[in-house]
Parts: C-alpha cells; sequence; structure tokens
C-alpha cells in the first residue's frame, strides 16, 4: 500500500459528529478533518478523496486538487456548482454536489418569504416593536389561487412547486429541459415574455453563471403586474438589484424578499436596506438543525460507491 492507506478521505468542513461517525462505519479508510482550506489543500496530496464547502472549492482550487495524484473525487457541500463553470477534471477525477441536503430547507424558507410578504408580517413586527395592537396597512394576501412562476425548476424549484400546489396556487416552471412534474406547467426561457404579466409571485430558484445572470431585470420587473412579488433565493447575480430598487420605490412591485444577494454581504449603506416593502434574510435559506446529518449521509452513500467503483450520486464532471 505504499505511503498511504487505499482510501484517505480529507475534509474541509465544519466539524460535526455525523462525519465523524463515518470512521465507525468505514474503518478501512483514513480520515482526515480540518475547518481552513489551506491546511486540508496542503494534506490532500495523497488524498483519494476531498469533501469540501461548496464555496471553497474555487477554479484555482480545483486546479489545485486535480494534482494531487491519488485524487478520484470532489464533494461539494452545496447544491449549486457555478463557481465552477467550464472546469473540467482529468477523467480519473469525479465531481459531485450535495443534491437532495438542501432541497426541502430552502423550498419552506422560499415560501416562508412568499407568507410574511402576503401576511405582512415584518410590518407586524414593526407594530409590536412600537407597542401598539394594529392591523398593518395595505392588502392581506393568501397563496390559494395565485399564479406562480418558478424560475429553475431542479431539486429545489420542484420541492418549492410540490409546496405551492399542496397550498393552491396555479405552478407554471421556467426551465431549459422539457421534463416534466406533475400539475406544473413548464416552459422554456423563451416564453418568460408571456408569462410574466400573468404572474402573481415569481420566484428565482437559479444557479449562477453567464446564462442566468441579470435574468430578472428591469424588463422582466416591467412586465410583471403591479400586485406581483418577488422572492430570490438562487444566487443573487440573477437579479438586477438596482432594477428592483426602482421598482420598489416606484410603487411598481407590491413587495420582494431576497435571500441571496450580489456581493454577499451586502456593504453597510447598501441601497436595499433603504427599499420600501423588501425583506432580506442573509442567505440562511439552507440553514437548519438538520442539514449536517443529511450531508452526512449523502456523503456515506457515496463514500461507499466510490469505494465499490460504482457510479456516485449527483456526479455534474
Amino acid at each position: 500500500m505504499g505511503q498511504y492507506p487505499k482510501h484517505r478521505v480529507v475534509f474541509c468542513y465544519p466539524d460535526t459528529i455525523h462525519l465523524r461517525l463515518l470512521a465507525e462505519r468505514f474503518p478501512e479508510v483514513a480520515f482526515a478533518f480540518h475547518q481552513e482550506l489551506e491546511p486540508a489543500l496542503a494534506d490532500a496530496a495523497g488524498c483519494t478523496a476531498f469533501i469540501s464547502q461548496g464555496k471553497l472549492v474555487t477554479k484555482a482550487v480545483a486546479a489545485r486538487l486535480f494534482a494531487a495524484p491519488r485524487l478520484g473525487w470532489i464533494q461539494l457541500g452545496s447544491a449549486g456548482t457555478d463557481q465552477l463553470e467550464g472546469v473540467v477534471p482529468p477523467p480519473r477525477i469525479r465531481m459531485t454536489r450535495a443534491g437532495g441536503v438542501l432541497d426541502v430547507v430552502v423550498a419552506e424558507h422560499a415560501l416562508g418569504l412568499v407568507l410574511a410578504l402576503y401576511r405582512r408580517i415584518p410590518d407586524a413586527v414593526r407594530i409590536q416593536a412600537q407597542g401598539r395592537w394594529a392591523v398593518p396597512a395595505g392588502r392581506l394576501e393568501t397563496v390559494e389561487g395565485k399564479r406562480a412562476t418558478i424560475l429553475g425548476l431542479g431539486d429545489i424549484g420542484r420541492a418549492l412547486a410540490t409546496r405551492l400546489l399542496a397550498m393552491g396556487a396555479s405552478v407554471t416552471g421556467v426551465r431549459r429541459s422539457a421534463a416534466g412534474m406533475p400539475g406544473v406547467t413548464v416552459r422554456p426561457p423563451a416564453d418568460l415574455d408571456a408569462i410574466l404579466p400573468d404572474t402573481d409571485i415569481l420566484l428565482g430558484v437559479l444557479p449562477g453563471g453567464a446564462e442566468t445572470r441579470g435574468i430578472i431585470g428591469a424588463r422582466a420587473l416591467g412586465l410583471l403586474p403591479a400586485h406581483a412579488i418577488l422572492v430570490n433565493v438562487g444566487r443573487g447575480t440573477s437579479l438586477d438589484q438596482a432594477a428592483l430598487a426602482a421598482a420598489l420605490h416606484g410603487g411598481r412591485l407590491a413587495g420582494a424578499a431576497l435571500d441571496v444577494a450580489e456581493p454577499e454581504p451586502l456593504p453597510e449603506g447598501h441601497p436595499l436596506f433603504a427599499c420600501p416593502h423588501l425583506l432580506l434574510t442573509a442567505q440562511v435559506g439552507g440553514r437548519d438543525a438538520s442539514q449536517p446529518a443529511r450531508f452526512a449521509r449523502l456523503v456515506e452513500a457515496n463514500l461507499a460507491r466510490f469505494i465499490a467503483g460504482e457510479p456516485l450520486l449527483h456526479q455534474f464532471a
């Protein structure tokens, strides 16, 4: 076996008991756990697998990992892979994403943002802070009967569509692929101009990248009816934030909620902080107490497949 065991897995990921338990499940595998990127990369020279928070694996980091002679698998802790757009690993290396880990929590967060806007929860919180018992000004709405358009009908988009359908909304999904989903009308991006005027709730669940950058811009926002709301939980780059601010200040949009922005974190004094009818959450959509356990289950399943030489789950490169 030489200097290294047959399988050695290096983690650059927040330490959890769930990941530590993998050592009991795979006693034949050597594990190394790191919190910081540089020590993990320094330790990766002899590893066969590298598991990391997705945001840390940039194109430059991937190039360094590709030079590790024994590496055969890179697992990201994120569902999105846009930071690696155009990256082609050597044939011996497979790259996987955290598909299925974030679907439910991000979908629930997006739905929570819709409900917060429709039920005017931010206004109610402000009224409470003032020590008053009062009904928020403006219309209170329900999801039932609304026409929702989801930009991006991947894992998270489908989870969101399921929940909107259960609440009585009609759902249109916009995606490049024609793959359908029961109860959802699927249309291509070329139809967006025709869809938006009949949209009550526009939901962005898009990945980043050149194709989606600025897709929710001044034109798209201008096509929405004035009573519509926007929720974005995909990537901040898909939204023209200046156009959104103009629409909100001009009363051309009823409200918006963003869990993502460009840049992140938003700097102090950013114009979005002063927008009316805007709810901001600091990319907490993918966070919940059960996420570490779900990610560990995915790593366990893929590690077993990797050792056995089988296809990996959620491989993207």
